[in-house]
C-alpha cells in the first residue's frame, strides 16, 4: 500500500480553488504559500508529512496574525498560549480557534507519537487550513474576498486523473481498517 501512496499526487484541478485563495499568499507571505505547496504535494504520498507542514503552517500563520494585530510579542509564545491569547483579545472567533486548535493538536500527535488514520487527519488539515487561509485573507488582505466551497483533493496516479481502481479500494480499505481499530469492541 506504501508503494501506491508514493505514486498519488493532487490533481491541478482539484486545488485550483485553493490556489485562488493561497494566491493572496504570494506577494507578502510567500513562505506560507511554499508551505501550502508542500502539503498539497505530500498529501497523498506521505500524509504524515502533510499533518507537520499543516501543523508548521498554522503556527507561522498565528504569528502574522499577531504581528499584524499589533501584538507581536506573542510570537514568541507557544501556540496554545498563542492562540488563547488571540481568542481572549477578540482576534480569532469560536470557529476560527476551534480550526486552528484543532490543527494544533493532530500536528503535535503526529509530529510525537503518530496518528491513526494518517490520511483522513491530512485531509482534515487540509480542510481547516484552507477555511482559516479564507478567514485570513478576508480579515487581513482582501474584505471583498468570498471564499469557494472548501472541494476535497483527489489524487492522481503517475500524471493521469485517472485512478485505477485497485488504488481506490485499498486506500478504502485501509481507512476503513484504522476505522474499525478505532471503533469499542461490544464482547
Amino acid at each position: 500500500l506504501w508503494n501506491i501512496h508514493k505514486k498519488l499526487k493532487v490533481r491541478e484541478e482539484d486545488i485550483e480553488l485553493e490556489r485562488d485563495v493561497f494566491a493572496y499568499l504570494d506577494k507578502n507571505y510567500r513562505y506560507l504559500n511554499n508551505y501550502v505547496r508542500d502539503i498539497n504535494e505530500s498529501l497523498f504520498t506521505a500524509p504524515a508529512t502533510a499533518i507537520i507542514k499543516g501543523r508548521i503552517f498554522a503556527e507561522n500563520l498565528s504569528k502574522e496574525i499577531c504581528t499584524l494585530s499589533g501584538y507581536g510579542p506573542l510570537s514568541s509564545m507557544s501556540q496554545f498560549d498563542r492562540l488563547h491569547k488571540l481568542k481572549s483579545r477578540g482576534i480569532l472567533n469560536s470557529e476560527i480557534d476551534s480550526l486552528f486548535q484543532s490543527v494544533r493538536v493532530m500536528g503535535n500527535k503526529a509530529a510525537h507519537t503518530g496518528v491513526e488514520g494518517e490520511l483522513e487527519v491530512a485531509l482534515n488539515i487540509h480542510k481547516n487550513i484552507y477555511k482559516i487561509t479564507c478567514w485570513f485573507v478576508k480579515t487581513y488582505i482582501d474584505s471583498t474576498f468570498e471564499a469557494s466551497p472548501y472541494k476535497n483533493p483527489m489524487p492522481m496516479t503517475g500524471g493521469s486523473t485517472s485512478i485505477d481502481d485497485e488504488v481506490i479500494a485499498k486506500i478504502i480499505a485501509k481507512t476503513m481498517e484504522s476505522f474499525k481499530e478505532k471503533q469499542p469492541q461490544n464482547d
